[in-house]
């Protein structure tokens, strides 16, 4: 039901067709009343873009998502011990001390509201999953004890110590980026990740993840990484992300599945030999900041250079810019020229009229 299109107690007449299905309330800003789904067997209510009270919502429900309205106040939430999944995203939230109480929760998402302090959270070990990002988080220590997790996702907040992770033997998915994270070592006792995020952040030593050999997903991209030679372990790896890192030497990516899929744009990489296993069509090197095409030309094989295609390895943004620079430096010349042509003819006319001014003279001693 949207835009108030309806009374809410229209809805009572068809109870018996939304038990065990999915109710959702959305764009309703003078909903007041829903006490009456208490009735009913819904197990999933979805309410987006409405002004809503706790209290009004049934006990009973397992699944709860609330998005885009303005939840300054949690209370009456603590009520409703039987939820397993809670999704408040964008909700305005700041103190979440009343989630506490909910030792059923295996979803937890958060997304994008304004929590500094998640120390309610430290005692529900059921959860499996658990979103916090778009947050202002920087003391992480209460996730540590959540040894049940399967799914973090902690990007785009102001966190730079993740120590307490390294309990976390369950992971498999890790989202840690847009952080002031430097330092990675505790990762490496997460050997059941799979896939980790790391861009966006200030890590430049990647040693650590040389145990993570399940990973199958890794983005390092925009972090300070050069050396890469850890990545050689990590045989499982299937889509790599490098993007505007400072990465010379790629030697250990040799050993790669020929279907990986690569992105190394914006480094310094002069052999690419070491992917020529790899297909083309995944390997995506446009706007390198170092070698022109003509080096990256020399490092394939000779096989290559005829299937490949022009937007992997031959970068027509920087040809663009090459070729801006050679008709902006035409121009100059051509400027330059017809400068230095017109200083001539200025000369030869002020030389002219010397001497005709000479012949002038002498003609007046005649």
């Amino acid at each position: 039901m949207t835009d108030n299109q309806y009374d809410i107690e229209m809805i009572k007449q068809y109870q018996h067709q939304v038990n065990n299905q999915i109710l959702r309330l959305e764009n309703n800003s003078e909903l007041k009343n829903i006490k009456f789904v208490e009735q009913l067997c819904c197990d999933d209510i979805k309410i987006n873009k409405c002004s809503i009270q706790f209290d009004q919502v049934p006990l009973n429900i397992q699944i709860l998502e609330i998005t885009k309205c303005k939840l300054h106040n949690l209370q009456g939430l603590q009520q409703m011990k039987q939820l397993i999944v809670l999704v408040l995203n964008s909700d305005e939230i700041e103190d979440i001390q009343v989630l506490e109480s909910m030792q059923n929760l295996t979803l937890l998402s958060l997304v994008a509201n304004l929590i500094t302090d998640i120390s309610a959270i430290k005692n529900l070990w059921k959860l499996k999953q658990l979103r916090l990002q778009y947050n202002r988080l920087q003391d992480i220590s209460a996730i540590g004890s959540l040894s049940n997790l399967t799914e973090l996702s902690l990007n785009s907040n102001n966190i730079n110590d993740i120590k307490s992770l390294q309990k976390l033997r369950n992971l498999t998915k890790l989202n840690l980026s847009k952080n002031s994270i430097g330092d990675i070592t505790p990762l490496s006792h997460l050997t059941n990740l799979e896939s980790l995020s790391l861009s966006d952040t200030r890590v430049s030593d990647i040693y650590s993840l040389k145990y993570l050999q399940k990973l199958q997903i890794l983005h390092l991209y925009n972090t300070q990484v050069i050396d890469i030679s850890a990545l050689q372990y990590l045989t499982n790896l299937m889509e790599l992300d490098i993007l505007h890192c400072q990465v010379v030497n790629i030697s250990a990516l040799k050993q790669l599945n020929d279907k990986a899929e690569i992105e190394i744009t914006n480094n310094y990489v002069l052999d690419l030999s070491p992917i020529s296993h790899i297909d083309p069509n995944t390997v995506h090197n446009n706007n390198q900041r170092g070698p022109t095409a003509e080096h990256i030309r020399l490092s394939l094989k000779l096989e290559q250079i005829f299937n490949i295609r022009e937007k992997n390895y031959f970068y027509k943004q920087k040809q663009r810019q090459f070729q801006t620079k050679i008709d902006q430096f035409q121009q100059n010349r051509s400027c330059m020229q017809k400068t230095l042509e017109q200083q001539h003819n200025a000369f030869m006319v002020k030389t002219s009229r010397l001497f005709n001014l000479l012949i002038f003279d002498e003609s007046q001693f005649q």
